[in-house]
């Protein structure tokens, strides 16, 4: 995707305040200004009121092209106000994303080689499963986005499940819930 001035993943801009979870970004973004994987600009210093914006338990591993390209934020406007904050939890990014997640390295994103990004999914949350299938190369995806094992049978008591190989065996892993 491509822009003017703001680029982001998910969203281009947060303005006065709002929450992002369970998200991620893989694919290409650039704009001639701000670029970022998840949210290009924050917004939110010109609020007279109580304001937050909360980023949490995503990541990308996106090709990103600006001139302030930051994996997760890449401008921050809070107006010196103390009662505007930004938190940031539990945020991955690709070494070869970004070499920093945000402006003034904000904690809350950690950046991880590809493998180890890869290896994430249970860091992140418990809506991230491993990619197993390869569906999004290797990165983590959520639990609806996994097409389901087809098992020979159709799990009735005349018809049941046959498990006879080690793909139905992971098959079957796959489909249990803890």
């Amino acid at each position: 995707m491509s822009g003017a001035d703001i680029v982001g993943g998910i969203t281009g801009r947060i303005y006065e305040g709002g929450n992002i979870k369970y998200s991620y970004f893989t694919g290409d973004a650039q704009a001639s200004d701000l670029c970022s994987g998840i949210v290009a600009y924050v917004d939110i210093g010109n609020s007279s009121k109580s304001k937050s914006v909360e980023i949490n338990s995503c990541y990308t591993n996106g090709s990103l092209n600006g001139s302030e390209p930051y994996a997760i934020i890449s401008k921050y406007n809070l107006n010196n106000s103390s009662d505007v904050y930004i938190s940031l939890n539990n945020n991955y990014y690709s070494s070869g994303t970004s070499e920093n997640g945000t402006p003034d390295n904000l904690v809350g994103c950690t950046r991880l080689s590809d493998n180890a990004l890869k290896a994430c999914a249970d860091m992140l949350a418990d809506e991230f499963l491993p990619d197993l299938d390869m569906m999004n190369n290797g990165y983590p995806v959520f639990e609806w986005e996994l097409v389901p094992y087809q098992f020979k049978g159709d799990g009735t008591l005349d018809s049941p499940y046959q498990i006879s190989t080690k793909e139905d065996l992971y098959g079957l892993s796959r489909n249990i819930v803890v």
